[in-house]
């Protein structure tokens, strides 16, 4: 049974325990040792996440109040952060949902007058940290205000060229609201940090599209052999092996910039996709690397809707 596995089972595990240990004081058993025996493995297996926290961050969602973060619940595949929010000032910022897949996620946040009062256009925050993302990927974060004035909605993308880990704590801090004056000036709202700790937790709703030999080319003539590729509502991630041109060679300008892809729907609506990742890894002496191609769009997209990609100059059907 794996860490995950472990946390999983803790909850059934405790209640179980839990129940006995009650039954056994209300009857007053003689054998009174094997109500301590389950409470010495209780403590056990409650002292394992702990560790576990301090290496890694993971926690699980059962957990999660216990480390000071917020349970996160799952509705339609989406996560919802329970009472995730923090006050500094007059402005309360809360975390309302998590969407994703195995590579990309999307959180949203919302920022209020603690008096509900309309908010000024221009508002964003000076700078912004999420420890869930990492070296291998990239990301935007958004600022959008409601019609009414009363809410700045904060999206928080990012796209990862390696799986990421669900079930994870994360913690969350925005810098310094700031207030764009509109002419190359700027002015502080209110300063301070809004961390939020929650538990990152939503359904992974790709699919595996089966490829066999797809080979596309670039409009600068590099070939990409496409290996894997997985499609979700809200993005795309290839696997790829791609010519190395580092190879006996020095490399002075930005490589894999002619690669173009497109999400074709039933209704031969074609969506570009603009905004995508591409790392390499593998011998630089040799011919060829190993690619990790991610992108998330930037609304989702019923998979129902799908009908094709167009890879480059290559059309590609989906079964």
């Amino acid at each position: 049974m794996n860490v995950m596995m472990l946390y999983d089972a803790i909850g059934e595990i405790s209640d179980e325990f839990i129940q006995e240990a009650e039954e056994a004081q209300s009857k007053r058993r003689k054998y009174w040792w094997q109500g301590l025996v389950a409470a010495c493995f209780i403590v056990a297996i409650m002292a394992l996440p702990v560790s576990a926290e301090l290496i890694n961050g993971y926690v699980s969602n059962l957990l999660a109040p216990l480390y000071g973060s917020a349970q996160t619940d799952l509705v339609d595949k989406i996560g919802v952060p329970i009472e995730a929010n923090v006050t500094v000032g007059d402005y309360t910022l809360s975390a309302d949902a998590i969407i994703g897949d195995r590579y990309s996620f999307a959180i949203v946040y919302s920022l209020k007058r603690a008096d509900g009062k309309p908010l000024p256009e221009g508002l964003y925050f000076e700078s912004y940290y999420n420890s869930l993302t990492g070296d291998f990927g990239g990301g935007v974060c958004e600022h959008i205000l409601s019609e009414d004035r009363t809410t700045l909605k904060i999206v928080q993308k990012w796209t990862s060229s390696t799986e990421l880990l669900l079930n994870r704590n994360a913690t969350i801090e925005f810098l310094n609201l700031m207030h764009d004056n509109g002419d190359d000036s700027k002015t502080t709202v209110a300063k301070g940090t809004w961390r939020l700790k929650f538990v990152v937790r939503y359904e992974n709703s790709a699919k595996v599209i089966p490829v066999d030999n797809v080979t596309v080319k670039d409009g600068n003539g590099v070939e990409y052999h496409i290996e894997k590729v997985e499609l979700s509502p809200v993005g795309i991630h290839f696997d790829i092996t791609v010519h190395n041109p580092h190879q006996n060679s020095v490399i002075n300008e930005p490589i894999y910039q002619g690669f173009t892809l497109s999400v074709v729907l039933e209704d031969n609506t074609e969506i570009k996709v603009e905004n995508w990742n591409l790392g390499t890894h593998g011998d630089l002496d040799s011919s060829t690397l190993v690619a990790d191609f991610g992108a998330m769009f930037d609304v989702p997209i019923s998979m129902e809707e799908v009908d094709a990609l167009r890879i480059c100059n290559t059309f590609m059907k989906l079964p």
